[in-house]
């Protein structure tokens, strides 16, 4: 269950070193997924994340899917309250800009 103060369980969809990186927390310890493959910042690309119960699938464009599994016996994302796109309201506790600044197709 997602708790204020940024605890709890969450998905969150980055680029990090210009990988996409997904994790989500289901309760029990995030689980990270990173691309296989690069994205090119100013181009469009695919992506695909599929989660069923534990198990997590990443694809970007049509390279190689990478695939995880959640920690722990939880199967459920429970998300209270708000959903963000392009940001939270925790973003000065991130260091880094995050958003999007094209939108989302």
């Amino acid at each position: 269950r997602q708790r204020e103060g940024s605890r709890g369980d969450f998905l969150s969809i980055s680029i990090v070193g210009g990988h996409v990186d997904v994790r989500y927390d289901l309760g029990s310890g995030p689980s990270v997924l990173v691309s296989s493959s690069s994205v090119t910042l100013g181009y469009w690309h695919k992506l695909v994340f599929r989660r069923y119960h534990q198990d997590g699938m990443l694809q970007i464009d049509k390279s190689d899917p990478v695939q995880g599994k959640a920690r722990g016996r939880n199967k459920s994302l429970n998300i209270r309250g708000s959903t963000y796109i392009g940001g939270h309201p925790y973003m000065n506790r991130t260091g880094d800009i995050m958003g999007t600044y094209k939108g989302l197709q």
